[in-house]
């Protein structure tokens, strides 16, 4: 059985800073927060690194911790993201073995993945959002 939760997200927090600017390379290092609302009541953390070449975003890698509620369980889970060569969409993947939570079907003790995140690895997609990896503060989030 296949259950879809689903509702927007706001990034609360970006923090831009950049490693390499050299040769038309901008490499640099993003950290965020976001606030998932709807089915989904959960914060997630993201540590992201980007690359830009020549002026065009070219990849991104992030691991992003979620920890929040969803129907009435709460837990958390690791996402994988990546973007590599500027790919649309971008692959989404929950990292094997990252579920945490406690709810009706796990104890509170329990380091299984609660119901609430899939058993098994999961991919999705998403709209790109590109990330330069230089970014002026008063920008805010892209």
């Amino acid at each position: 059985m296949t259950t879809r939760a689903t509702g927007p997200f706001e990034v609360e927090d970006f923090s831009p800073e950049t490693i390499l600017d050299r040769d038309g390379w901008d490499l640099g290092r993003i950290r965020l927060t976001k606030r998932f609302h709807g089915d989904l009541e959960a914060t997630g953390t993201v540590e992201m690194l980007s690359a830009v070449i020549d002026g065009t975003p070219t990849a991104y890698v992030a691991i992003e911790q979620i920890e929040g509620r969803l129907g009435g369980r709460s837990g958390g889970f690791l996402l994988q993201h990546a973007a590599p060569s500027g790919e649309v969409p971008i692959r989404l993947s929950m990292i094997a073995g990252s579920g945490r939570g406690t709810g009706p079907a796990s104890p509170a003790s329990s380091r299984s993945m609660p119901p609430m995140m899939a058993a098994t690895p999961m991919s999705s997609t998403t709209r790109s959002e590109r990330f330069p990896a230089r970014v002026d503060a008063s920008d805010g989030p892209p």
